[in-house]
């Protein structure tokens, strides 16, 4: 930004962090020196069009090109997957229910309420989760510490373990509590 350089600058945003409303110096700061960034980039990459029309254009006018880039699988990305038919026979109707979580791992209210449902149904259920527990890395363990019927099967790449992921299930958790107010 500050070489002089001729090279076109794309700034690209996958996420946008709630300190970035605040109102202190931090927050404060981070805007001043983001509104000169945007000032000197050729295109803004942002993964919805809300960040667009809940950050970019009302705190920091940026009227400037835009790009969205969404964060999901296309499916033309997908390898051959099972039909939808064979899919089904993984989900055992017999078996426990299986509850699936996967992704950043960083809400402790999803974390217990997870935890309370594995222990309340038993073998009932299965909690299957998958990706990267983050924020609260000690807290995760400690909260499905002892449950038998939860399984962490680490970190996962996609589209390749697709299958694996989501195959099994009954249901998703798509649920974040993470930052309710962001």
């Amino acid at each position: 930004v500050f070489s002089f350089s001729g090279a076109k600058l794309v700034y690209d945003v996958p996420d946008i962090q709630r300190f970035f409303f605040g109102t202190n110096k931090r927050g404060r700061g981070f805007r001043f020196f983001e509104r000169i960034l945007l000032k000197r980039i050729s295109l803004l990459v942002v993964t919805s069009h809300g960040f667009m029309r809940g950050y970019f254009e009302p705190v920091q006018n940026y009227t400037g090109k835009f790009y969205v880039w969404e964060n999901k699988v296309l499916a033309e990305q997908l390898p051959d997957m099972s039909p939808i038919e064979e899919m089904n026979k993984k989900r055992d109707a017999d078996g426990p229910w299986v509850i699936s979580w996967h992704g950043t791992l960083r809400c402790p209210k999803s974390m217990r309420i997870l935890s309370d449902v594995a222990r309340r149904m038993g073998d009932d259920v299965k909690i299957y989760m998958r990706g990267k527990p983050t924020d609260y890395p000690d807290y995760f363990d400690h909260t499905f510490k002892g449950l038998d019927n939860v399984e962490f099967g680490g970190e996962y790449r996609l589209p390749d373990e697709f299958e694996d992921l989501y195959g099994h299930a009954h249901f998703s958790w798509c649920v974040d509590y993470h930052d309710p107010e962001g």
